[in-house]
């Protein structure tokens, strides 16, 4: 279903998808949120400004709304060559961490 990721389970009912050098099948990863309920943490380092046709990451390049994902990271390193980086996510997210 997630293709040719691997898939580790973690404890308390967490899941993790290691990269091997491809794009992660976000709106796959999606579905299966919604099935069985967990938080998807979607560190954009990469995409962000490169993928998607207006640079806005995986979320505009797999047509996902940005509701659906519940902590977006970056590190600006990546895409703009700065130092810093963000964290955003609902406040509802954001207030219970």
């Amino acid at each position: 279903m997630v293709g040719q990721w691997e898939m580790q389970s973690l404890k308390h009912g967490k899941m993790r998808i290691n990269n091997s050098g491809q794009i992660a099948p976000l709106d796959e990863i999606i579905k299966l949120k919604e099935k069985y309920r967990f938080r998807v943490i979607l560190d954009e380092s990469k995409f962000f400004w490169s993928s998607g046709s207006s640079g806005r990451g995986l979320t505009e390049h797999f047509n996902v709304p940005i509701e659906k994902v519940d902590i977006v990271t970056a590190a600006m390193g990546h895409a703009l060559a700065t130092e810093g980086g963000f964290c955003t996510g609902s406040a509802r997210v954001i207030d219970h961490q």
